[in-house]
Order: structure tokens, then sequence, then C-alpha cells
């Protein structure tokens, strides 16, 4: 009974997280998220992009090493890479 009873608590309080959880709506346009860089293409909100694409109605200006500039802003990762400085 006590198993039963967690488990139920366990469900309610994931069950609010997981069932409004709307995979393609951002709460504003200013979360992007650079996911990787890879020699020219960039990994934006989990979509390969290359320079001089589109992304959100903003220009994919230049990819750089850590970094991309995607309009007039530049994102970099938040992780560097293990075995570089």
């Amino acid at each position: 009974m006590k198993i039963y009873i967690f488990m139920l608590m366990v469900l309610q309080a994931f069950s609010k997280e997981l069932l409004s959880y709307d995979p393609f709506f951002y709460e504003d346009r200013d979360f992007i998220e650079l996911l990787g860089i890879m020699d020219t293409k960039v990994n934006l909100n989990g979509k390969w992009y290359q320079a001089k694409d589109t992304f959100e109605g903003l220009l994919i200006k230049e990819v750089q090493k850590d970094c991309v500039i995607l309009g007039e802003r530049k994102i970099c990762l938040a992780k560097k890479r293990l075995w570089e400085d």
C-alpha cells in the first residue's frame, strides 16, 4: 500500500511537468540554445544550420571555433571542448 501511494505521488508530481511541456513553444525569441559546432555547421535549438542560413528570421553570418554570429548577436558554447584550452 505504501508503494502504491508513493508511486501515485511521484506520478502526480511528474505529470504536471510532462503534460504541460510543449517542445515547439519558446517563451520568448531570445531563447536560443547553441548546442554544438561542427566545422561550418551549428546546432541551434536542436536543428543543424550552416553559415548564410536563416534561423527564426536572423542570418547566420559566421561560424567560429566556439561561437556563432547570428544577426547582430554573438552566441558562444557554454562548455569548452575537453581536449582544447
